[in-house]
């Protein structure tokens, strides 16, 4: 063989080996988490390289956050989130090799789930409106939408609840009821 396509083979083996080495040592994580008041949700992303028994170098990452719509139309730009975890997962390893690991946490129950106001508030754009033209008439305010925002998953049904039986929870049931007659 000439020498030239000895040096064109030795280079190919050692890219592909390097690419394999960085493809083997190379982990990813995911995360995302969600505020406990305004609902916006935030998704961490990280790319890098590390050995199991090493340090790791960070290569790459991201957040992205994704505002709610109460967020948008309840809280000024000065509302400070309070982050919950809600899930993500890490993996080590391009899945080609055997010692491909994922690490997987799914929503552990540490964020509570929307109440059913707040999920009406995201889903229709109708009752985002009922609501603003409440508050513009006076009959309810938005610090009152708030606190009704941050009021726990299914306290609406749970009448017999300190929290269900709040002011609040009856004044969200009224307002459930005045939307539906509409």
């Amino acid at each position: 063989m000439k020498r030239k396509t000895k040096i064109i083979i030795v280079i190919g083996i050692s890219t592909a080996a390097s690419v394999l080495l960085l493809m083997a040592l190379s982990y990813e994580e995911h995360a995302s988490y969600e505020c406990l008041t305004c609902r916006c949700r935030r998704r961490t992303d990280k790319w890098g390289l590390c050995c199991y028994f090493g340090p790791s170098l960070k290569v790459w990452s991201r957040q992205v956050i994704r505002r709610s719509n109460i967020y948008k139309t309840l809280f000024t730009t000065d509302h400070q989130h309070k982050w919950a975890f809600v899930g993500g997962y890490s993996r080590y390893g391009s899945g080609l090799f055997s010692f491909h690991r994922v690490h997987g946490v799914y929503r552990d129950g540490s964020v509570p789930l929307m109440n059913d106001f707040c999920g009406f508030y995201e889903t229709f754009p109708a009752f985002r409106d009922f609501i603003q033209a409440q508050i513009a008439e006076g009959k309810l305010t938005q610090d009152q939408v708030c606190r009704i925002v941050e009021l726990p998953s299914g306290v609406f049904q749970d009448q017999n609840s300190p929290a269900g039986n709040s002011e609040l929870a009856i004044k969200a049931r009224r307002i459930f009821d005045e939307f539906n007659k509409m």
